[in-house]
């Protein structure tokens, strides 16, 4: 059993996980400056990060799918990446638009 995880390592993965990183720490730096934030504007501005991390989580779900030998359950996971992301979208959408009416 090989169980060396860079044998398909390159360049471009490791830009892919570099941005993923930097969006993690990203979301974990935008919660600290809102968490101070009180009122309609805090609140949409912590319901739009919470999007963002579940968009985080969802890319981290697409990421796993890829690293499966058996299609089938690659397909089912794609199909909760796509879930996710769509749902963290409609989060952000409505964090924004809260955030615009006040």
């Amino acid at each position: 059993m090989d169980l060396n995880i860079f044998q398909n390592f390159n360049l471009v993965t490791f830009i892919d996980m570099s941005f993923l990183v930097a969006i993690f720490f990203s979301v974990i730096w935008i919660f600290s400056i809102v968490s101070g934030y009180g009122g309609e504007i805090g609140k949409s501005l912590k319901m739009i990060g919470w999007g963002v991390v579940l968009m985080g989580i969802s890319y981290f779900v697409e990421i796993w799918s890829l690293t499966l030998p058996d299609h089938h359950e690659a397909y089912l996971i794609v199909f909760f990446h796509h879930l996710l992301s769509t749902i963290g979208f409609l989060i952000i959408a409505f964090g924004f638009k809260k955030f615009i009416k006040k």
